[in-house]
C-alpha cells in the first residue's frame, strides 16, 4: 500500500476491525464454507486432522542423499508457515490424523478449495465470459495469480473508514 507523503497506511492497515462485519463474500450474504461444513468432533470420532505444507523439492533432495531426518520435514513440521497459492505450480499439502502418521497421505487443493481460500464464490473460475468450461491448470493460474478478496476488503473498508 502507498501513502505519499502521509501516515494513513498504518492507520488503514493496522487497526483492528471486526472481521465478520468488513466481508461479505463478493456481494454474497452468506456463510462462509468453513463455517457451513464444520462438524462436531465426536461425530469425526474425535481424531484431530494434522495438516502441513509439503515441499516436494526437500523431499526429493533428501531422498536422493539418503537423508532420512530431512526426508521426513518434509512432509511439514509444527510452525511451519502455509505457503501462498502459486500461479504455476500445484499446492501440495501432507494429511493425516493425531496418532495415525503412517496412514497419512499428500494431497493437492481443488480449484474449489483455492477459490474458498481467497474468499471467491465457489466455481468463480469454473467458466469462462463465454460459459465454457475452463481447465483446472487455467483455474490454477487465475486463482494463483488473483489478490484474495478477504484481504481487499479489508484494505478498502481501512480506506472508507479514514476518508
Amino acid at each position: 500500500m502507498a501513502d505519499f507523503g502521509g501516515s494513513r497506511a498504518t492507520e488503514i492497515l493496522f487497526k483492528a476491525r471486526d472481521l465478520k462485519s468488513v466481508f461479505t463474500s463478493c456481494g454474497e450474504s452468506r456463510q462462509s464454507s468453513t463455517i457451513t461444513s464444520r462438524i462436531s468432533s465426536q461425530k469425526a470420532g474425535g481424531k484431530i486432522p494434522i495438516i502441513r505444507p509439503f515441499q516436494e523439492r526437500r523431499m526429493r533432495s533428501t531422498a536422493k542423499e539418503r537423508n532420512e531426518k530431512g526426508f521426513h520435514g518434509s512432509f511439514g513440521r509444527t510452525g511451519d508457515p502455509f505457503p501462498t497459492l502459486l500461479a504455476g505450480s500445484v499446492n501440495y499439502f501432507s494429511f493425516w490424523y493425531e496418532g495415525e502418521e503412517k496412514e497419512g497421505f499428500i494431497r493437492q487443493l481443488t480449484p474449489l478449495e483455492c477459490e474458498r481460500l481467497m474468499g471467491l464464490p465457489e466455481g468463480w473460475t469454473a467458466f469462462g465470459y463465454r460459459d465454457e468450461a475452463i481447465n483446472d491448470y487455467a483455474r490454477y493460474k487465475a486463482i494463483g495469480n488473483a489478490i484474495a478478496v478477504p484481504c481487499t476488503e479489508y484494505i478498502m473498508a481501512g480506506i472508507a473508514e479514514v476518508l
